[in-house]
């Protein structure tokens, strides 16, 4: 058979990203309008060393085939650390939240995903804050503010607000949670990029 009638080869699907991997390109120190000069490259540095970094972590494999399950996964994660921060929860506290949320079987609830986030973020602070009141059957002058105004902002009434709570109370005193993993060390996107920025200081040959 000639090579010109090799039936085409598609890549195999991504299932396991090597996010933690020491390797770094560099993409993000690199000027967003710079471009090679030279025009065998695609014309943009920056998009060109993005993409080479997620071929390499395995985020991507070719123009067309992404690793959906990892970045719906990072999508989530940003969701519910935004939610945390903008609730003024402590880092610790944050990271409960992130560990919980990731646990939870969310679409089984039957809710939007913000409502979720807001949901955990209120059961660890009721639970872990002993300063702060969020269980749904506090008074309404004891009700931690901050999740409150964020339940009204969101529009999220408050017999939903008690009905998921009691949901996740449930999943975790019967242990009913299903963390989702994607690689071997479960390293945070936001970890590893101050790792870089960190070691980027000892390194002289970042791109």
């Amino acid at each position: 058979m000639h090579d010109s009638e090799q039936p085409e080869r598609k890549p195999n699907p991504i299932d396991a990203p090597d996010t933690n991997n020491a390797t770094y390109l560099g993409w993000s120190d690199i000027p967003q309008y710079e471009e090679w000069p030279a025009d065998y490259h695609p014309p943009n540095k920056r998009d060109y060393f993005q993409y080479l970094d997620r071929l390499n972590s395995g985020l991507q494999n070719g123009p067309k085939y992404q690793n959906k399950r990892y970045e719906t996964y990072c999508l989530n994660r940003w969701l519910i650390l935004c939610m945390s921060s903008h609730l003024r929860m402590s880092d610790r506290l944050q990271q409960l939240a992130v560990d919980l949320f990731n646990g939870l079987p969310r679409s089984k609830f039957g809710v939007r995903i913000h409502v979720s986030a807001l949901v955990t973020c209120g059961y660890v602070i009721h639970q872990h804050d002993p300063r702060r009141e969020c269980h749904p059957q506090t008074s309404a002058e004891a009700f931690d503010p901050f999740v409150e105004q964020e339940r009204v902002n969101l529009r999220i009434p408050r017999k939903q607000y008690a009905s998921l709570y009691g949901k996740i109370e449930h999943r975790v005193r019967t242990g009913q949670l299903t963390p989702t993993k994607h690689d071997a060390y479960e390293v945070d996107p936001a970890g590893l990029q101050a790792w870089r920025e960190i070691n980027e200081e000892w390194d002289d040959g970042w791109l």
